[in-house]
């Protein structure tokens, strides 16, 4: 039974990762064609992405806009925790509630609600709207970890605290978030992985004002073909999404040791 899943394991794994190394292929192959004959090693594929005038500017954007939903989605998730933990029966009920809501609408569909919205108040599209479209799905995800990790263990200290007279602030920060800080870091590692990875909000709010995101760059190139520089475009943003994500994966490691 134990060879057959991890038969199973290692086959899934292998599909899954098998589209990046293909992108590897046709990055590194002297074609310049995304071409399976093999005509040599090249780094000029790799030097054409860094090079492109758009390449640096829309990976800049995506992290700034990941940066401002990092640190919104990180506070809102944050009060949100303690509302839910600490909160009357009637407030855990309202967030548990409008997370599900959240976290269940497709990103499609709310952004449109967005758009909708924004341009019956004479709004475009813009950076802000990007934003608050890529919130709505950050921010569920931030909490849920908060929830998970800051729930458990050492509130009995924090309410201790609370209890000798400590400002809620600095009870909190000390006693749980500090002390959980592993999923402090995995909350804010997903929504700046989330905001950086994300196409549906740059495309249906961006606007003409917004900067392009690198999703987006990527994605407008693709609609013709994939060429090798596309592909280490694409390589470049599966580097920055991996790095993004080794807090996450420092949690799953120390849960499960």
């Amino acid at each position: 039974m134990n060879s057959v899943l991890r038969f199973f394991a290692l086959a899934t794994v292998g599909v899954l990762v098998l589209p990046t190394l293909i992108l590897g292929y046709i990055g590194l192959n002297a074609s310049q064609f995304a071409d399976w004959e093999f005509a040599g090693l090249t780094s000029d594929s790799f030097l054409g992405a860094i090079r492109s005038p758009q390449f640096v500017p829309a990976l800049l954007s995506s992290l700034s806009r990941g940066v401002i939903v990092c640190v919104m989605s990180l506070a809102i998730g944050l009060v949100f925790t303690v509302a839910y933990l600490w909160g009357a029966k009637w407030t855990r009920r309202m967030i548990g509630g409008a997370l599900v809501i959240l976290f269940a609408c497709p990103p499609t569909s709310y952004c449109l609600h967005l758009l909708y919205i924004a341009r019956a108040c004479g709004l475009g599209g813009g950076s802000l709207l990007v934003i608050l479209g890529q919130l709505q799905y950050a921010v569920p995800l931030s909490t849920i970890l908060l929830v998970a990790g800051l729930g458990r263990g050492a509130s009995s200290e924090y309410e201790a605290a609370l209890v000798l007279g400590a400002p809620w602030p600095i009870a909190f920060f000390r006693f749980l978030v500090l002390k959980r800080l592993v999923f402090v870091m995995a909350a804010a590692s997903t929504a700046l992985y989330l905001s950086v990875d994300d196409l549906t909000s740059c495309v249906y709010l961006r606007g003409a004002n917004g900067a392009i995101a690198l999703t987006e760059y990527i994605w407008r190139q693709m609609q013709t073909d994939v060429t090798p520089v596309i592909a280490w475009e694409s390589i470049g943003l599966t580097l920055v999404c991996l790095v993004l994500f080794v807090p996450v994966m420092r949690l799953v490691r120390k849960e499960n040791a």
